[in-house]
């Protein structure tokens, strides 16, 4: 993974919604019983509470199992022709925040953790952007000011372009359920300061590929000429809190719309919402005339990771297992009845799309490979499982743990089941992903309670009778799940 920071593509609010079941096994209250040696696992994820046993349906925005970020275009123009939405810094200079300095308010109907989030997203722009204790960009509360940043609770992620002295003097950044994430924050917090989004620019053909007839909406990946942007003479940046994901506004969620060039592709994420990149920093200083230096920037995840595998360079050191050896009687019993075997020759397998009932493209970036698991043409009816382990992990100071990943699952008759297991830790389900009728990926999110310092793996299951199951992005982080993906 290197110094990269992942990116991580937000598709939000979309009105469109699909049904995922999911069918919890020995899961109490949504959470894992306690075992011998006092070790408890709660289970917790965005799509809600699980009673045991129970089959859970629930509804979900195209795109996303997570609700994140951009119902429509995430940026508000004002119609000044010199502050169009095709560049990545405003032109006109006149729409820089005086001094460096955003008076704001926030919305008093925002909830405690809501709140605490955007507070840490403004600081921690003001930090990066920082120089040898100078300040670039100052957020302060706003007392008597006419012209201050206003964060408003409504519906969708949007803001308006840089500073403008509005009738009614606010600058309004919306930000609603699910958008109050720290990166979705920060990512519309650089439109406030006066940033676009970076497939804008004019050198963006030079790094990335756009399917434009998968395009829900064309309007943030069109290029303006040289007279109408301004790229601060900053590098192109793939990694860009401000770079759109491969799926984003897409028509299709089965294909993406944009993607790296080959050259840049193996490993490459696009669409984070983590971090800003030193390139993101080097603009806003250049922007406002501060002092340039991004030696303090961050760009990695090192320390919030326990693991984590995009199956861009193989399987990461997984191992096939028998899942006969422990299958429980949802693994061994598909809804034909028949008793599920392990086929031969059946194996999770590393795959660059497309393939027959499965996938176009991985998720990362569009073109990247995906593990992947169906039945040969010559199984027959017979349900056919097939499991694959993680190296052994451990919690370290951590305790506890939030497991990310993105699903894709092609076909009624075929489910795919999440455990975790380990010396101190019985073999025991976190999820089932049962009846998942939708032609795209998905992101799951599971939140488990763990003692510190505490060895577990993590098992995928397939157990598959018609269609397959794929997967990318995993990711196993500490506390936290974060917008990577």
């Amino acid at each position: 993974m290197g110094s990269r920071v992942m990116d991580l593509t937000t598709v939000c609010h979309v009105v469109t919604t699909m049904t995922v079941v999911l069918l919890a096994v020995a899961v109490t209250s949504f959470g894992l019983p306690v075992n011998k040696n006092g070790v408890i696992a709660v289970v917790s994820s965005p799509w809600g509470s699980m009673t045991s046993p129970s089959t859970l349906t629930q509804e979900f925005p195209r795109g996303e199992g997570v609700v994140e970020e951009d119902n429509d275009d995430d940026v508000i123009t004002t119609g000044d022709e010199d502050f169009s939405v095709h560049r990545n810094a405003v032109r006109n200079r006149t729409r820089r925040w005086p001094g460096g300095i955003v008076p704001y308010v926030i919305d008093k109907a925002y909830p405690d953790a809501a709140r605490a989030s955007i507070l840490e997203a403004l600081a921690e722009i003001e930090a990066d952007v920082a120089s040898n204790g100078s300040k670039c960009i100052q957020f302060v509360n706003r007392t008597t000011e006419a012209n201050y940043l206003e964060i408003s609770l409504g519906v969708g992620c949007h803001s308006y372009i840089g500073f403008t002295e509005s009738d009614n003097g606010a600058v309004v950044s919306t930000l609603g359920p699910g958008c109050e994430k720290k990166g979705i924050v920060m990512h519309e917090i650089l439109h406030i300061l006066g940033f676009f989004h970076e497939q804008n620019r004019l050198d963006r053909d030079l790094y990335v590929d756009i399917n434009e007839t998968n395009i829900a909406k064309a309007r943030d990946f069109d290029i303006r000429n040289e007279t109408e942007i301004d790229d601060l003479g900053v590098p192109y940046d793939l990694d860009s809190i401000m770079h759109y994901g491969a799926y984003h506004f897409a028509q299709d969620y089965g294909y993406p719309v944009m993607s790296p060039k080959p050259e840049y592709a193996p490993g490459q994420r696009l669409g984070q919402r983590v971090a800003l990149t030193a390139r993101d920093v080097l603009k806003i200083q250049r922007l406002y005339g501060c002092p340039e230096d991004t030696t303090h920037v961050r760009s990695d995840l090192d320390d919030k990771l326990i693991m984590f595998c995009d199956f861009a360079f193989g399987t990461c050191n997984f191992t096939h297992t028998n899942p006969n050896d422990a299958a429980d009687s949802a693994e061994r019993t598909s809804n034909t009845g028949h008793d599920a075997l392990a086929a031969k020759d059946l194996k999770w397998t590393v795959k660059l799309g497309p393939v027959d009932n499965g996938p176009w493209s991985g998720y990362s970036n569009g073109i990247d490979p995906f593990l992947f698991a169906a039945k040969g043409e010559d199984d027959g009816q017979t349900v056919a499982v097939t499991s694959i382990t993680t190296p052994a992990l451990n919690t370290q100071e951590a305790g506890g743990i939030c497991i990310s990943l993105q699903l894709y699952q092609q076909g009624p008759s075929s489910f795919y089941s999440l455990y975790i297991l380990g010396p101190s830790i019985p073999r025991q389900p976190l999820r089932i992903y049962q009846g998942i009728s939708r032609y795209g990926w998905l992101k799951d999110e599971v939140k488990v309670s763990l003692v510190p310092n505490l060895d577990f793996q993590i098992e995928f299951v397939a157990t598959l009778h018609e269609g397959s199951v794929s997967i990318d992005d995993f990711f196993v982080f500490k506390h936290e799940c974060l917008n990577v993906s």
